[in-house]
């Protein structure tokens, strides 16, 4: 419906929202928000989904991170091995670990490799010259360490 040329709100939202019925719009409302039924941001069914996602997300996320232990150092070494390293030497007494680190440098001239034993530290230095080094320093439980000393030809 037209008044004087212009569309009437009635008529814009009837063809913006052909799902209301022409019965739903008035003369007699004077906003467009009136002809508009009041929607919540985020309903109450998908607030539930929402906390039941956040929920089992942190619930797997929590299992994942208890069955998830620290690779055992066979395996770390494995893994450096299949990347072209190979073993030279093992300083330290082995056992269950905790956690590792690595130690390796391009541009350095030497590598020391250091390990605890009985809580005293020792260490030893490995040259660079015709073969990058890498140090796998594996830490036990009780507080010592073991090293696992790799080279790779330059």
């Amino acid at each position: 419906m037209r008044v004087f040329g212009i569309p009437t709100v009635a008529s814009l939202a009837y063809r913006l929202h052909p799902h209301l019925k022409k019965t739903q719009t008035s003369r007699r409302c004077k906003y467009l928000t009136d002809f508009f039924p009041v929607v919540p941001s985020m309903p109450e069914v998908f607030k539930q989904l929402r906390s039941k996602l956040v929920t089992k997300i942190l619930a797997s996320t929590a299992f994942c991170l208890l069955l998830a232990c620290a690779p055992s150092a066979p395996e770390v070494v494995k893994d450096w091995q299949d990347q072209g390293w190979s073993l030279v030497d093992v300083h330290g007494s082995e056992g269950t670990v905790e956690r590792y680190g690595k130690l390796m440098s391009k541009k350095a001239q030497g590598v020391e490799a250091s390990w605890i034993e009985n809580g005293k530290r020792i260490t030893k230095v490995y040259s660079q010259t015709n073969h990058f080094i890498l140090v796998l320093r594996f830490f036990k439980k009780n507080g010592d360490q073991f090293a696992v000393v790799m080279k790779k030809r330059k």
